[in-house]
């Protein structure tokens, strides 16, 4: 018992000397400033209309098509047939079954049973006479013709009821998959071929000019 009151009696002398000694010097308070400050005083900086402003040029820009493609320099009908070259042999997997031959050309539409319900016209939208052209073409046959814009501004022509429908034509993609050679060139599926009706704008032009003489 007294050795036990002996050890209280240290304790607490050692813990009375540790006393509250006060604050003998100015204190200064912590600024250190957030992640999430310095990401708010960005964004107060950042001019959103600016930003607004370039994206809508972007996306603008962006829906003015170009293309290498030339005006057709005579009114003529050919036919295309859409014909896929094999690039490699094609074999059954785990057997040696030869299905395709490497270099073997076969006709897409006809291999897997296409009929395309409708026409396919294209066209220059920079071209006044073309586009007209389209409208013509367009209120006849409606629903059966789909339009597709090679070059041209995409959003002003969209806005016009009779090309709400209107699709892009790229050059390296659908232009190419269907060998256009010319605009306006309209084509029309006969059978397993394609049916390609070729118009020369000056000589549609020249014809417009004499008929209101």
């Amino acid at each position: 018992m007294k050795k036990l009151t002996l050890s209280l009696l240290f304790t607490l002398s050692i813990l009375n000397a540790y006393e509250d000694l006060g604050t003998y010097a100015e204190t200064y308070e912590i600024k250190e400033r957030s992640f999430i400050d310095e990401l708010n005083e960005r964004a107060v900086k950042v001019d959103k209309k600016k930003i607004e402003k370039t994206i809508k040029e972007a996306a603008r820009k962006s829906l003015i098509i170009s293309s290498s493609i030339k005006a057709c320099t005579q009114n003529q009908i050919r036919l295309f047939e859409p014909l896929v070259t094999v690039t490699q042999d094609v074999i059954i997997p785990y057997t040696n079954n030869l299905i395709q031959k490497k270099g073997t050309q076969y006709n897409i539409l006809e291999q897997n049973r296409i009929q395309m319900p409708y026409h396919m016209m294209f066209i220059d939208g920079d071209d006044e006479v073309q586009v007209e052209l389209a409208k013509i073409y367009k209120s006849q046959l409606k629903h059966q013709l789909r339009i597709m814009l090679v070059r041209g501004d995409f959003l002003k022509l969209a806005h016009e009821p009779l090309f709400k429908d209107m699709k892009v034509a790229r050059d390296k993609h659908e232009s190419e998959a269907f060998k256009l050679q010319c605009v306006p060139s309209i084509y029309t599926q006969k059978n397993y071929v394609f049916e390609v009706t070729e118009y020369s704008p000056e000589e549609l032009k020249r014809k417009k000019e004499e008929s209101n003489e």
